[in-house]
């Protein structure tokens, strides 16, 4: 410690790293968080000084112990935070972060002397001042040096008193100790004069002043605020300098405004000091000089007038004429030889009111004033800037939900016009097909009619699904059902299709998967079907599976009531494969491969809004086509491999497109399953079944019809309508008459 405090950097690293061996020995105790303290300093000191793998080793080092600073700057603040704002306004100085350095210098001065650690805060001040000096701001460095020296002298460490004298003569030449100290057994300082920092008196009062503007300079480079910078600076101005009046103009391109105006309350016996904030007004002559303020402009040299009734320069001044000041004192604000602004003081009671050093130290004063100010212009100017970009974005946002309502409001609206005459023209194609007097170049036309009409409808209602999703609309409505159910009852459909076009549909869940479970049912079902429907269409033969698993390996999946688990779905088909670079294509919006270009079927939307419902439901996508795997959420191409899954697979699948999900779903009781079906099959009719008719009423009719011609009936069996407006239209007869007359059996369906 005392090597470091003396500037002995290299011997103080060589015992750091010698004392570290012994730390396991003392834990516990005040000396470990005292040395990392020191071990951090010492390190910061000789980082400029050491090679690139010395600064890197120096610098890791250093954030290992501020995280453990931190961690008891947290839990006991009284005794470490200063420590550790210490360190941490080093480490900002070392990686040159100059303005965070100087907020933690502050910081950590001001702690201590809250705290009252004497001996840390003379060496935060020691270190802020060794700080400015190297970025070549004497005059701030100034200020800390002396109360830092102070600050050593009372904490009675005489030593490094003569050691700053020794090394900065120049900057604390102007403190002059009047009588040797006296110490005690105990080695305490029992008196000590002291000299100010202008007139060299021997008065320990103008001392105390000077402490208390350094207080108040610590308070101003803490105000980032310009309004609060600005009052903090009018009183503080007005309390040390003995004015009736103070007044502060800003300079900003080329303009001088008037931006407060201090004044002392008269017929008080406690003075107070009014501020008032002006809003950048032009200076005027009833408010202040207009000459003063001028001539300190363009000198830019303090202006200190003690009698204004003998001064000739500035006797024709109004404002001067008028209120007839009897001292006054004007300092412009420099900021590396910048005009900032200028600070007016006037006494209206006596001549002679600034002293010297009163002036002298609001000129140091004024230093940290300049940055305070141009700091605090930043922070308006950026402030600024956020509110205006908050104002735009929120009209932005407003603008765009506008926008997306009225796209959602108009893709409902058209959705439902085309609907209306689309369901007109399949359920008139479906009709004319039922006619056996058509050639087979009649039917064939009738054929892509009714294939376009159906593609065109599942367009609508994906489009529709999308602008959910787009707007936010798109939520889960969990329900408790059956799945063992549902898997047979999406068997159905696909069933017949699979059959059509020479393909084995097979449908495998393991044992373990629960049967009863709740999530979006709905959704699950939609995704089940447009991943099927996608592998019969691009599968020209061989087969399609479902494989359903229960994913045992993911840490907490069971499947006792309550609980939640997750369950994988595969669907695999034997098709034409997916090229490795268009897997990507597949999750997005339209996006379509060279297999679907060639089909010329499908949007372009199913598995978007796919992945979408999975997303929704607590998982996640992949397909897996050759040796290429490709997940949207992860955005990347990857290999296959068994490992990329958390679940147990005997091999790789031998398909050529395999899609994997997941959904984390919660297991219920059976009881909890409302109105529960059986799992039924229909394979045909029972034997020596009369014959029915049959009038189907239906916005699908092809679906329909479809199931009941596998089940043996005829064209001529089976009245197709739409709606039931047409089937008033197709008959004379009044509807019940018509329903007796025609059929012995009637299938009604209604579908959102």
């Amino acid at each position: 410690m005392l090597n470091y405090l003396f500037n002995n950097y290299a011997k103080a690293l060589e015992k750091a790293e010698n004392a570290e061996k012994y730390l396991a020995g003392v834990t516990s105790t005040i000396i470990v968080p005292i040395f990392y303290f020191y071990d951090s300093l010492t390190r910061l000191a000789v980082y400029f000084d050491s090679s690139e793998d010395e600064q890197k080793s120096h610098l890791e080092k250093v954030e290992a112990n501020l995280k453990k600073m931190q961690t008891w700057a947290h839990h006991a603040p009284m005794n470490y935070l200063h420590k550790f704002n210490l360190v941490q306004a080093e480490y900002y100085r070392v990686i040159g972060e100059n303005v965070l350095a100087m907020e933690y210098y502050d910081k950590a001065i001001a702690e201590a002397k809250d705290r009252e650690f004497l001996n840390e805060e003379a060496l935060a001040n020691e270190l802020a001042a060794k700080f400015y000096l190297a970025w070549g701001k004497e005059k701030i460095a100034k200020v800390y040096l002396t109360e830092a020296y102070y600050a050593y002298f009372h904490w009675s460490a005489l030593a490094k008193v003569k050691d700053l004298e020794s090394r900065y003569p120049d900057l604390l030449a102007h403190i002059q100790l009047g009588e040797q100290t006296k110490s005690d057994a105990n080695g305490k300082v029992s008196k000590i004069n002291t000299g100010n920092a202008i007139s060299n008196s021997t008065e320990g009062s103008e001392a105390l002043d000077l402490a208390a503007v350094i207080t108040a300079s610590q308070a101003i480079s803490k105000e980032i605020n310009l309004e609060n910078l600005l009052s903090t600076l009018m009183q503080v101005a007005i309390e040390n300098a003995g004015a009736s009046k103070g007044a502060l103009v800003l300079y900003e391109q080329g303009h001088l405004t008037l931006e407060a105006i201090a004044l002392l309350e008269p017929g008080k016996q406690t003075q107070k000091i009014i501020v008032n904030l002006l809003p950048s007004v032009a200076i005027t002559p009833e408010e202040i000089p207009t000459s003063i303020i001028n001539y300190v402009a363009h000198t830019q040299e303090i202006l200190l007038v003690d009698d204004l009734t003998t001064e000739t320069n500035f006797t024709n001044d109004a404002y001067i004429i008028q209120q007839q000041p009897k001292s006054v004192l004007c300092i412009p604000i420099l900021n590396q030889g910048k005009l900032i602004g200028i600070l007016y003081l006037e006494n209206n009671l006596t001549v002679k009111a600034f002293m010297p050093n009163r002036v002298e130290i609001l000129n140091l004063l004024s230093s940290q004033v300049a940055i305070s100010i141009e700091n605090a212009r930043i922070y308006n100017k950026l402030e600024q800037k956020v509110k205006e970009r908050t104002a735009e974005l929120e009209i932005a946002k407003q603008e765009s939900e506008a926008a997306n309502h009225a796209k959602s409001s108009f893709i409902a609206n058209m959705s439902h016009e085309l609907r209306t005459p689309l369901n007109v023209i399949l359920g008139f194609s479906n009709l004319m097909r039922s006619n056996t007097s058509l050639s087979a170049e009649e039917q064939d036309n009738l054929s892509i009619i009714n294939r376009n009409g159906e593609h065109l409808l599942n367009l609508i209602n994906q489009v529709l699904d999308l602008s959910k999703i787009e707007s936010g609309k798109m939520t889960l409505n969990e329900s408790n059902f059956d799945l063992y159910y549902l898997l047979s009852d999406v068997e159905n459909i696909f069933d017949f299709k699979a059959k059509k076009q020479g393909l084995q549909l097979l449908f495998k869940y393991a044992e373990d998967v629960p049967q009863y479970i709740c999530t979006d049912q709905l959704k699950l079902r939609q995704v089940l079907i447009n991943l099927l429907n996608n592998a019969i269409k691009f599968t020209q033969k061989g087969t399609v599976s479902v494989n359903v698993k229960l994913n045992a390996l993911e840490i907490g999946s069971t499947t006792s009531p309550g609980s939640q688990c997750q369950i994988l779905f595969e669907v695999s088909d034997t098709g034409l494969g997916i090229a490795p670079h268009e897997l990507a294509k597949l999750f997005k919006p339209f996006g379509q491969t060279s297999s679907s270009q060639q089909v010329q079927e499908g949007t372009g939307l199913g598995l978007t809004i796919s992945h979408q419902f999975i997303n929704l439901m607590g998982g996640k996508i992949t397909v897996i086509s050759g040796s290429k795997s490709f997940t949207p959420d992860l955005e990347k191409l990857a290999i296959a491999s068994q490992e990329q899954f958390n679940y147990e697979r005997t091999a790789l699948p031998t398909f050529n497109t395999t899609f994997i999900f997941d959904i984390r779903p919660k297991v219920i009781d059976s009881a909890q399953v409302e109105n529960q079906s059986q799992t039924v099959r229909i394979i045909g009719l029972a034997p020596n079944q009369p014959h029915y008719r049959m009038l189907i009423v239906d916005d699908e009719v092809s679906e329909i019809e479809a199931k009941f011609k596998a089940l043996g009936y005829e064209d001529e069996d089976i009245k197709m309508f739409w709606n039931m407006s047409d089937v008033n239209k197709d008959s004379t007869l009044s509807m019940e008459e018509f329903i007796q007359n025609f059929s012995q059996f009637l299938v009604l369906s209604s579908r959102s």
